[in-house]
C-alpha cells in the first residue's frame, strides 16, 4: 500500500475518532449502555459456573459433558448474546437520535430496545446458533477447525456488522438484516470498517500506553506507590473500554446512516464517507493491475 494511502486512512480515522467522541460528549449518557452491559455480562457469566460444575465437574466427565455442554454452551451463548445485543441496541437507538439531531436520554434508547424485543431474542438466538457450531467445529477438528472457527467467526462479525442499526432503526427482521447487511457489504467491500479498525488500533495504543510507567514504579519497590498506580490503571481500562465501545457504536451507526440514505449524518460533516466506501470493480481492478 502506497505511503500517501496509508496516511489518507490514518487521517480518515483520526478524524472519525474526534467526530465520534465529539457525539459523545454531546450525549454522554451513551457510556452506560457498555457499562450496564459488562456488569450484566459478568453476572450472568458467573451464573454459569456453578450449574456447570454441579453437572460436570463433580462427576464422571467424559458420561456427562457430552449430555449437557452443547445445550449449556447454547444457553450462556444466548443469555450472554442477549445482553451485549439488547444494550447494543440501545446504544445504536440513542446515537441514531443523536445524529439526527436530538438529544436522547438512556431511557429513550431502553425503550426503543424493548420495543424491538421479539426481533432482538431473533437476532440472539441466530448469532447464539452460530456460535455454538463455530464452538463444537473448534473443539473438534483439531488445528483445522480452530482456523476454520476463526475465520468464519471474522467473516460473520463483518458480514453481520450493520445487523442491530437494520433492526433498531428499519425495524426489519433478524433474517432479513442479515441479507440487508450482506448487501451492504458487498457494495462497499469491507472498506466502511476502517474507521472501526482505526479506533481499534487506537483504543489498543492507549490500552498499553501506562504499561511502562507502571513498570517503572514497580521497580521502585514502593508499595505506598504500587497500588495506588495499578488502581489507576484499572480505572484508565475500563473507562477506555466504555468509552471505545460507545464510539465505536456512534461510528456503526453514523455509516449506517450515510450507507443507507447516502446523508452525512449530523456531527460527521468533516469525513468524507464515501472515501471509506470502494467498489467491488475497483478492487478488481486493482488485482488486474497487479496481475499485469
Amino acid at each position: 500500500m502506497p505511503y500517501t494511502e496509508r496516511m489518507d486512512r490514518f487521517t480518515r480515522s483520526w478524524v472519525l475518532m474526534k467526530e465520534s467522541w465529539a457525539v459523545l460528549r454531546k450525549t454522554p449518557s451513551l457510556m452506560a449502555f457498555p457499562v450496564i452491559s459488562a456488569l450484566f455480562t459478568i453476572l450472568a457469566s458467573a451464573a454459569f459456573i456453578v450449574p456447570y460444575w454441579l453437572l460436570v465437574g463433580f462427576k464422571d466427565v467424559e458420561q456427562v459433558r457430552p449430555s449437557v455442554e452443547i445445550p449449556l454452551a447454547f444457553a450462556f451463548y444466548f443469555v450472554t448474546y442477549f445482553i451485549v445485543i439488547f444494550f447494543n441496541s440501545g446504544l445504536v437507538a440513542c446515537a441514531h437520535q443523536s445524529l439526527m439531531g436530538g438529544n436522547p436520554t438512556m431511557g429513550d434508547g431502553m425503550h426503543a430496545a424493548i420495543k424491538r424485543m421479539p426481533a432482538i431474542l431473533g437476532w440472539t438466538a441466530i448469532a447464539a446458533t452460530v456460535g455454538v457450531i463455530l464452538k463444537i467445529i473448534g473443539e473438534n477438528l483439531g488445528v483445522v477447525g480452530r482456523i476454520v472457527e476463526a475465520v468464519f467467526g471474522i467473516a460473520w462479525s463483518i458480514v453481520t456488522y450493520f445487523v442491530i442499526p437494520i433492526v433498531v432503526i428499519e425495524k426489519g427482521s433478524p433474517v432479513a438484516a442479515i441479507g440487508e447487511s450482506a448487501g451492504m457489504f458487498k457494495k462497499t467491500w469491507g472498506e466502511r470498517l476502517i474507521g472501526a479498525g482505526g479506533m481499534g488500533l487506537a483504543m489498543l495504543v492507549l490500552f498499553f500506553a501506562p504499561i511502562p510507567f507502571m513498570v517503572l514504579v514497580a521497580f521502585t519497590g514502593m508499595s505506598v506507590l504500587i497500588v495506588p498506580v495499578a488502581i489507576l490503571m484499572g480505572l484508565w481500562w475500563i473507562g477506555l473500554m466504555v468509552v471505545g465501545t460507545a464510539m465505536q457504536g456512534i461510528y456503526q451507526t453514523a455509516l449506517y446512516v450515510y450507507a443507507s440514505t447516502g446523508d452525512t449524518p449530523s456531527g460527521f460533516e468533516q469525513t468524507d464517507f464515501s472515501a471509506a466506501f470502494r467498489s467491488k470493480p475497483q478492487f478488481r481492478d486493482r488485482i488486474g493491475r497487479f496481475g499485469h
